[in-house]
């Protein structure tokens, strides 16, 4: 960025604190790779938001996408949650995965919540508060003051302020950085680019990071909602977790050379190229979305009796949100009795759409293994 100054350490006690700028004002950049890749990257996510809206019944397809993403963006916090255990309710888990697993359906809550929210309250202080609150409604983020924005001196990398990688703004300060935020993003009279307006909104608030803890996850759940206000996305379609673990040593350098170098350009050409990645990964797991719903589809057409096949494609729609079920919750879904569920199942197992998720031969487990796969992949 031209003239851009990230700003200025200042002395605390035995340590430094970082000090950003006001981000609130016209950026020109100067790197043309930028214009290629932000023209590239409007153009895969309008191709990501028209595959969306193709989709038939797209809402039973997107809660598998929370879901990972969900799942993804807690992994580079270091849970370990895997994509299957977020379906399996009475899977036995140990204290640790368990602590794991309420932290990725907190995060889930919180993709949830805040879509619901955004009809009503933009991007704003006030909404990351509330998403901060539920994300770290969970037995490790109680104590890390949920929906509060910090009273003290936080770090980040090595074990305290004196070894610490980087150390984020004074909490005197936090109150001003806020606002400016919230002016950065709601001022129109800047004419920024949606996109770049993003990345650079992401870069201040992880520089700033305002809460004890949960920043990196609102920080990336922050984009999906961005993405959403600004009208290139109506669903949370990406994963842009997955493509940030991936280049995880570059994101925290492109970070950084922002605040040494005053090099804001190398980190919006990372940021696009991540989103860029994303949107193209998102369309090609829509493609194999369709392609397999075909697949099931054929094969309950040619396989199962037709008194069966309205009842089997009902079901199959409402597993696209729910892979790993019982007979029971089969039954519930499609609202019929038990051996009529049961039936079902059978076939479908016979024919090879479901599948058994445990060896269990009493309260039996199945799997929509061929779907599942798809998101398991990321």
């Amino acid at each position: 960025m031209v003239g851009f100054k990230a700003g200025t350490y200042r002395q605390g006690y035995k340590y430094k604190w970082f000090l950003p700028e006001s981000i609130n004002k016209i950026h020109y950049w100067s790197n043309p790779d930028i214009n290629v890749l932000l023209e590239k990257t409007a153009k895969y996510l309008g191709e990501l938001k028209v595959q969306s809206s193709l989709i038939p019944d797209i809402n039973f397809y997107i809660k598998m996408h929370i879901a990972t993403e969900a799942t993804l963006s807690s992994r580079i916090e270091g849970t370990n949650t895997k994509i299957n255990e977020v379906f399996s309710e009475d899977s036995p888990l140990n204290a640790i995965k368990r602590d794991d697993l309420e932290e990725v359906k907190s995060y889930i809550k919180a993709i949830n919540s805040g879509i619901e929210k955004l009809k009503k309250l933009p991007i704003s202080r006030r909404l990351i508060g509330k998403i901060h609150k539920t994300l770290l409604s969970t037995n490790r983020g109680y104590s890390k003051s949920p929906g509060e924005i910090r009273k003290s001196q936080n770090w980040i990398g090595g074990n305290n302020l004196k070894n610490a990688r980087f150390i984020p703004p004074h909490p005197d300060e936090l109150n001003q950085l806020l606002s400016d935020l919230d002016n950065f993003w709601h001022n129109d009279e800047l004419k920024i680019p949606n996109l770049i307006k993003i990345a650079i909104y992401h870069y201040q608030f992880e520089t700033i990071h305002p809460f004890l803890d949960g920043n990196g996850r609102v920080g990336r759940l922050l984009i999906i909602l961005q993405l959403i206000e600004k009208n290139f996305l109506n669903h949370p379609a990406i994963y842009l977790s997955y493509f940030i673990d991936k280049r995880r040593l570059e994101y925290y350098n492109a970070l950084n050379i922002v605040r040494t170098d005053n090099n804001l350009d190398e980190w919006i050409k990372y940021f696009l190229e991540i989103l860029n990645e994303a949107a193209i990964n998102g369309i090609k797991t829509f493609d194999r979305i369709r392609e397999l719903d075909k697949h099931y589809n054929k094969i309950i057409e040619s396989r199962i009796g037709i008194r069966r096949q309205i009842l089997s494609k009902q079901l199959l729609r409402r597993l696209y949100s729910n892979p790993i079920f019982t007979i029971k919750q089969s039954s519930e879904m499609i609202d019929c009795t038990f051996q009529t569920a049961l039936n079902i199942i059978n076939k479908m197992e016979t024919i090879g759409i479901v599948y058994p998720a445990t060896k269990q031969k009493r309260n039996r487990v199945f799997i929509l293994k061929d779907y599942m796969k798809i998101f398991e992949d990321k």
